[in-house]
């Protein structure tokens, strides 16, 4: 008995210990977190960094066995990048639990254009799950910005339209055909130029009085879609009671009707939210689109760094604090590699030998996927497979040490 109960005190002694030697880890395993994400908020904030998050689209469904997603122009990127942004690529078909650990740490989001209409290239599974995300993104900066956390996001072609259908109808759509209820089958493929309404608007103002009235004479924008929101639509009147209706355009004879004045860019009135149906990021980084040529004008490269200039100026009013994974670059786009028009075998994998250029575009395309082949390395690089695993990204093997065939 006497054993007994010198042994019972001997387990609570060593217990309590024990417990004394848990909580004091964990106690400086916080306190070197809590330094760490110190310092990177010091660093950030010293730096004033901006980080920008960009939606990825759906890869093309018709291409069979392919191990990619989703992907993103290079271009999109590189337009932010030029007006000092760090950007972040967010998958459309993340989780909502991951996709909002990241849209609290951004300072601005960019939703791209696409084709996710076409039912040939896109499933419907797609379509839906990418509607979901952007709708879930437009709730999300909208409340931000009422509890008075500016929150900017700008709009481009295909998202400008849903965004348009979001914001005036307050619907889902079901199917990819229901478009047709809402946007006219008309559009512009190639070079434009941009007439710019009377109405208040914060972009026209970066630009000077010279710059304006070139901009109504001389290539200015590139114009890349089918469909199109008339002026006197039913959605257009609505758009225009909830947004200043910034720039019209005339639809031309390459898709669709032709001679239609159409709605080419808004500013929704009370929220940091833009649109534009053209492609401000295509001028300074690509050079043919859907065979058609990119102007090269000095105007439109000034419009296309200028719009850059004033987004990232936008999300600098935003507080948010990028913080990252086990470092700090971690899910940037530095963990991705942009795939161009040097196709080799290992791009080749990807598609079993059905990608082609013009999937890629002059400029490059990133591409992204969940699974990982394993030839020469990762083909798709995955960050979230070395936060998993607790390996750090600098240790990575770079592009340059890999013997590519």
């Amino acid at each position: 008995m006497r054993k007994t109960r010198k042994q019972n005190k001997r387990n609570k002694i060593t217990s309590k210990k024990n417990n004394r030697k848990i909580k004091k880890t964990v106690k400086k395993r916080k306190v070197k977190l809590a330094s760490t994400i110190e310092n990177r908020l010091v660093k950030s904030i010293k730096h004033r960094n901006v980080t920008i998050g960009i939606i990825t689209a759906p890869w093309l469904s018709n291409i069979k066995d392919s191990h990619v997603t989703s992907y993103m122009a290079s271009s999109y990127v590189k337009w932010l990048e030029s007006a000092g942004a760090l950007v972040v690529p967010l998958e459309f078909d993340l989780s909502k639990p991951k996709l909002l650990g990241f849209l609290r740490q951004l300072n601005g989001i960019v939703l791209i254009g696409g084709g996710i209409d076409n039912t040939y290239t896109h499933t419907l599974s797609q379509f839906l799950t990418y509607q979901d995300t952007l709708y879930f993104i437009l709730n999300y900066v909208l409340y931000q910005n009422n509890i008075g956390n500016y929150y900017p996001i700008w709009c481009t072609c295909m998202s400008f339209e849903m965004t348009a259908i979001y914001l005036t109808e307050n619907i889902r759509l079901k199917k990819q055909e229901e478009f047709k209820k809402y946007l006219t089958s008309a559009g512009n493929i190639g070079q434009d130029v941009i007439n710019w309404t009377n109405k208040k608007s914060k972009i026209k103002n970066v630009f000077t009085k010279s710059e304006l009235r070139t901009m109504k004479k001389r290539p200015t924008i590139f114009q890349a879609h089918c469909y199109c929101i008339p002026v006197k639509s039913k959605i257009g009147k609505k758009l225009s009671k909830i947004a200043n209706i910034t720039s019209t355009n005339i639809t031309t004879s390459a898709c669709g009707k032709k001679g239609i004045k159409y709605i080419s860019s808004f500013e929704v009135k009370d929220y940091p939210i833009y649109a534009v149906q053209y492609h401000p990021e295509k001028p300074p980084f690509e050079y043919v689109n859907d065979g058609k040529r990119v102007p090269k004008t000095n105007i439109a490269i000034t419009t296309s760094f200028k719009m850059a200039r004033f987004f990232i100026d936008e999300a600098k009013k935003n507080p948010n604090i990028w913080i990252g994974g086990k470092n700090y670059f971690d899910f940037t786009i530095n963990d991705y590699n942009v795939y161009n028009k040097a196709i080799t075998k290992r791009i080749k994998h990807l598609q079993k030998d059905k990608i082609s250029s013009r999937n890629v575009g002059d400029a490059g395309v990133y591409l992204f996927g969940s699974s990982l082949v394993p030839l020469e390395g990762d083909i798709l690089n995955n960050p979230w497979k070395k936060i998993m695993e607790g390996k750090s990204i600098d240790k990575e093997v770079g592009v340059d040490e890999i013997d590519f065939p």
